[in-house]
C-alpha cells in the first residue's frame, strides 16, 4: 500500500479517535464514567464483530485467532479498558487539545520505547540523540501548554 495512503489512514484514525473522546467524555459527564465505557466497549465489540466475521468470510488465509503472537500482545484488552476512563476524565477536566497533546505525547514516549526494544515482535530500531531529544519536546510541550 502506498506510504500517502498510510500517513491519510492514520491521520483520519486520530480525527476519529478524538470524536469517539469527546462522545465517550459527554456520556460520562451526564451518566458515569464507568457508563461511558461501557457504551464505549459495547459498540466498538459490535463494530469489530461484524468486521472480523465479514473480512474471516473473504480472508484466504486461513490464519487462526488463537496466533496472536505471544503473551505480550495480551495485553491490549486488559489495559485498553483504562484508556476511555482516563481520556474522558482528561477531556472532562483539561479540555480537548490538552488531553490530546497529553495522549500523543504519551503515545510518542511509548512507541519509541517499543521501537527501540523491537517489543512486539516489530524490528528493532536504533534510537538516536535526536530521536530521544524530539520525545523531551513534545512532552516539554505538553508541560507548558498545561501551565
Amino acid at each position: 500500500m502506498n506510504n500517502k495512503i498510510i500517513y491519510m489512514m492514520v491521520a483520519l484514525a486520530g480525527v476519529i479517535a478524538t470524536v469517539l473522546n469527546t462522545c465517550n467524555a459527554t456520556v460520562a459527564a451526564r451518566y458515569d464514567v464507568f457508563y461511558g465505557n461501557l457504551a464505549f466497549y459495547a459498540f466498538t465489540f459490535i463494530a469489530s464483530l461484524i468486521t472480523f466475521l465479514y473480512f474471516k468470510k473473504h480472508d484466504n488465509n486461513n490464519k487462526k485467532i488463537s496466533n496472536i503472537g505471544g503473551p505480550l500482545n495480551l495485553l491490549g484488552g486488559p489495559l485498553g479498558a483504562f484508556v476511555p476512563i482516563f481520556i474522558a476524565s482528561g477531556f472532562l477536566n483539561l479540555g480537548a487539545f490538552i488531553t490530546t497533546t497529553t495522549l500523543i505525547g504519551g503515545q510518542f514516549l511509548m512507541s519509541t520505547i517499543i521501537d527501540s526494544k523491537g517489543w512486539f515482535g516489530l524490528p528493532k530500531l536504533k534510537m538516536n540523540k535526536v530521536k530521544w531529544l524530539s520525545v523531551a519536546l513534545i512532552i516539554g510541550g505538553t508541560i507548558i501548554m498545561s501551565v
